[in-house]
């Protein structure tokens, strides 16, 4: 009998990536991941319990990507490293980015966390001290549908040849747009309620 062929953990995990860099999230099926790894798909099953377990791995593993680019220190404006991180991650991972857009409901509490740590790092930054939590929320679901408009170009394969320089020039415009919010004169409307901070009284 020949010896079973086994993979770690981390090799299905690094194949299931590269099958949705390639092809994207329709194509992850236990077929494609393990003809990536030249194999049948029992060593798959023998290192997860299912290929939802699969991709509950290979989620976390995008999401730890894209926060990666997040903390990357390309400036010294907290907002301009948040924005740009999403961005620039979605121009050099245009499918994992799509695949984010599309991956389904069940995986919303990660993005939702993903979104609560990101946001933290503006509440931490001593740039925004004595800005009400209330202003820092609408403040980071505007960046966010600002950002969205540039990531749901790229994923859908749109203007992946804008270099570094140029989004830089785009993210620091986009902030310097969507900080009046913070200015104690900007009214909001409390009527709307955003997803990362519940409205408290200001």
């Amino acid at each position: 009998m020949p010896p079973k062929i086994r993979f770690s953990k981390e090799d299905i995990i690094k194949a299931a990536m590269e099958v949705l860099e390639e092809e994207g999230w329709r194509a992850l099926t236990a077929a494609r991941i393990s003809k990536k790894l030249d194999c049948s798909v029992q060593p798959l099953y023998r290192a997860f319990k299912s290929l939802h377990e699969i991709k509950d791995a290979v989620v976390d593993r995008m999401y730890q990507l894209s926060t990666e680019y997040t903390l990357r220190k390309y400036s010294e404006n907290t907002m301009e490293n948040i924005m740009l991180g999403g961005v620039l991650f979605a121009r050099d991972h245009p499918k994992l980015q799509a695949a984010a857009m599309h991956i389904g409901p069940e995986y919303s509490g990660k993005a939702t966390q993903s979104h609560l740590d990101t946001f933290q790092m503006l509440v931490d930054d001593p740039c925004y001290k004595g800005v009400h939590i209330n202003r820092l929320s609408i403040l980071y679901q505007h960046a966010m549908f600002y950002v969205h408009g540039y990531c749901s170009l790229f994923a859908a394969g749109y203007y992946l040849d804008l270099s570094e320089t140029e989004l830089v020039k785009f993210v620091k415009e986009g902030v310097k747009l969507l900080s009046s919010v913070t200015d104690e004169s900007f009214q909001y409307d409390k009527s709307i309620r955003f997803r990362i901070q519940t409205y408290i009284d200001e």
